[in-house]
């Protein structure tokens, strides 16, 4: 059931409170909601847990079920438009994408509330609100402070020594994981260890995990299955410390758990990484970065080497526009490599 969050959002809505109305219980008519969407569709748990944030934060602190209960549709409007500019939490700025997607969860909760009658209307709220276009996001790091991060998190479990854990080896490959094969972070923390093809070098991620709910396969990084299980020094240290992180879950774990996974074996969730990578991103100066930037940086790279076909499989992306929207490079490298073109054009003397 969805629940009031307690200090969930800082900001003023800055609208007159409603005519009292008959009483309606906001939170049921979420949970009825959230019911519906897993009856008729194949909702994933981080969805439901959107779903949850964002429309109590409407619904029930922004005083959205007032209106409801009144039935005061312009009422309902006008406090969205209000809310679909305010950032949760400590958040001070609200992304396009973040934007689209209230408006979405919005539209839709809207939508159900007509056809179960509870509220009565020809002409619903926000009808005539398009999505915005998405801001382009250029990376606020590259990858000087990507291979800091992964050393730093290498460098945490070593010098464990003895009373090394196993948790600070799976953080050094998770964040191999988000940066070289550009998993999502609730990806990354749900596939099961029976998804690892160590003959092929390569995780089979599943369609109930994926965002566009189709199983796509991305490579283990620096992997070669010709070495699994031996002593050789053409072993990738990435591929040494999978190995023994792998034999370390067939002890502890069964195969259908999580394979990054917390230490009673649970899936991490995208909350849990991003509390788990936020100090090594502030000490390598990653201090605007998302962990979901990861994914732009590794789609990034690999488009820089591989071309946007290649990037598309391993983003399990439906269509070459989105992928487009994923081909961030920092600032730098922009410039030199429009500086590199430029140099390359005036040497052979090649002009439009």
């Amino acid at each position: 059931m969805a629940k009031k969050r307690k200090g969930s959002n800082k900001h003023s809505y800055n609208l007159p409170a409603p005519t009292p109305g008959p009483v309606i219980d906001g939170a049921q008519l979420i949970e009825d909601f959230i019911t519906y969407k897993r009856a008729t569709k194949n909702i994933s748990k981080s969805t439901v847990r959107a779903y949850e944030t964002y429309l109590t934060s409407y619904v029930v602190d922004a005083g959205g079920e007032n209106l409801i209960a009144s039935n005061d549709i312009a009422g309902l409007e006008k406090l969205a438009l209000s809310w679909l500019n305010l950032p949760l939490g400590e958040k001070e700025e609200i992304t396009s994408g973040t934007w689209n997607r209230k408006l979405a969860y919005l539209k839709a909760f809207f939508q159900h509330l007509k056809d179960e009658g509870v509220i009565k209307t020809d002409a619903l709220p926000l009808t005539r609100i398009k999505k915005r276009h998405e801001d382009l996001r250029i990376l606020s790091f590259g990858s000087p402070e990507v291979d800091r991060a992964r050393q730093l998190l290498l460098d945490t479990y070593l010098e464990g020594g003895r009373t090394a854990s196993a948790l600070d080896l799976r953080n050094y490959l998770l964040f191999g994981l988000l940066s070289t094969c550009g998993l999502r972070a609730g990806e990354a923390g749900s596939f099961a260890r029976q998804q690892i093809d160590i003959t092929q070098g390569r995780i089979t991620i599943f369609g109930k995990i994926t965002k566009t709910k189709s199983s796509r396969l991305v490579p283990i990084p620096h992997f070669n299955p010709a070495l699994w299980g031996k002593r050789n020094k053409a072993k990738s240290d990435y591929q040494e410390y999978f190995e023994i992180y792998y034999n370390y879950h067939v002890q502890n774990y069964p195969p259908e758990a999580p394979f990054i996974c917390t230490g009673a074996g649970g899936p991490m969730t995208a909350t849990n990484i991003w509390h788990t990578l936020k100090p090594v991103f502030a000490t390598v100066g990653m201090t605007k970065a998302r962990v979901h930037d990861l994914r732009h940086y590794a789609l990034t790279r690999i488009a820089l080497n591989g071309g946007h076909a290649v990037v598309q499989q391993i983003a399990g992306h439906a269509s070459p526009s989105t992928t487009a929207r994923y081909i961030t490079p920092p600032a730098h490298v922009i410039c030199q490599i429009a500086s590199q073109a430029i140099d390359k054009a005036t040497a052979s003397g090649k002009y439009l």
